[in-house]
């Protein structure tokens, strides 16, 4: 109940039902407000969705969706990660990964972002 944003048109839902009007190609989903989700960056032209299963990010994109506090003066915080391996081997289980952080704080009015990454493995992209 509360706290939710349409993923697909930015808007708030407090509670009860949301409504809205969607393409036949949109696939309509709520998001916590606030939240930080990592995305995969589009593919490139020509670029199979098949082979990006088993290649390393080479970029990450975090998205931080609305929240009520962003425009009422209040304060917000989120965050998440992405754990990434060479897609390939079972080598991260003997720890050759990477976790990259992203964390923000809102408050006064600005955000405060922190992105960070521990971690390391063979091919891993600069």
């Amino acid at each position: 109940k509360g706290g939710w944003v349409d993923r697909l048109n930015g808007n708030l839902v407090d509670a009860g039902e949301a409504t809205s009007v969607y393409g036949l190609s949109d696939v309509p989903s709520l998001v916590r407000q606030g939240a930080v989700v990592p995305m995969r960056p589009p593919r490139g032209r020509g670029e199979s969705s098949l082979a990006r299963a088993v290649k390393s990010l080479e970029a990450v994109e975090f998205r931080v969706y609305p929240a009520e506090a962003f425009y009422r003066g209040g304060s917000a915080s989120g965050s998440t990660f992405v754990i990434d391996d060479d897609g390939k081997t079972m080598d991260y289980a003997s720890g050759k990964f990477t976790n990259t952080t992203c964390a923000y704080t809102f408050e006064g009015g600005a955000f405060h972002v922190k992105l960070a990454q521990a971690g390391d493995f063979a091919g891993r992209p600069k």
